[in-house]
């Protein structure tokens, strides 16, 4: 009997081409003087609002079932600042952060884990903090300082009128691929 291969998932919004060539562009300028262990490929830019893990071809019919229930308004939103998870001196993550219609994001998150948990997902502990990894795993020989970072991205913006259930290949380069995408 052939056993049924689970796949690492999540949820996320993506971001326009736009907003990719802005970040990315920014990334180019910025990657020489910020020594981080890996950058985010720029088609794997995205918001997450939900990390699901490990999950079963069944389970991910059911969830793409129950998704098919959230609903929500088209919505703007804008490239914010630059900021760090983890230790100020030596962080884990450089994210850029979003800005404008954050409480439609929210709440579409919201949503999402409501109906995610009538699959058996579990609530993050963690509070909703929106957001697009940069790079991981500070490794300079002095100091991070957010201060150094003289720019920040152009504030492009786009329009969020879908979401998508997303597959993590981590080996693979770019490690995200779209399982299922949910418009409006």
């Amino acid at each position: 009997m052939n056993k049924q291969q689970s796949s690492r998932l999540f949820i996320a919004v993506p971001v326009s081409q736009r907003v990719t060539n802005t970040l990315s562009d920014w990334v180019q300028g910025h990657q020489q003087k910020l020594p981080f262990r890996k950058w985010t490929h720029p088609a794997d830019y995205h918001i997450t609002l939900q990390f699901l893990g490990e999950t079963s071809p069944p389970v991910i019919n059911k969830l793409i079932e129950t998704l098919q229930h959230v609903t929500f308004e088209p919505f703007s939103l804008s490239l914010g600042q630059i900021g760090v998870f983890g230790q100020k001196a030596s962080p884990r993550i450089l994210w850029a952060s979003v800005v404008d219609s954050t409480q439609a994001l929210k709440e579409l998150q919201r949503q999402i884990v409501k109906r995610t948990e009538l699959v058996g997902f579990e609530t993050e502990k963690r509070e909703f903090r929106a957001h697009l990894t940069l790079a991981r795993d500070y490794r300079g020989d002095r100091s991070f300082q957010l201060s150094d970072i003289s720019d920040q991205p152009d504030a492009s913006s786009w329009e969020v009128n879908h979401f998508t259930v997303m597959k993590s290949n981590v080996k693979s380069t770019p490690m995200y691929e779209v399982v299922h995408t949910f418009h409006v």
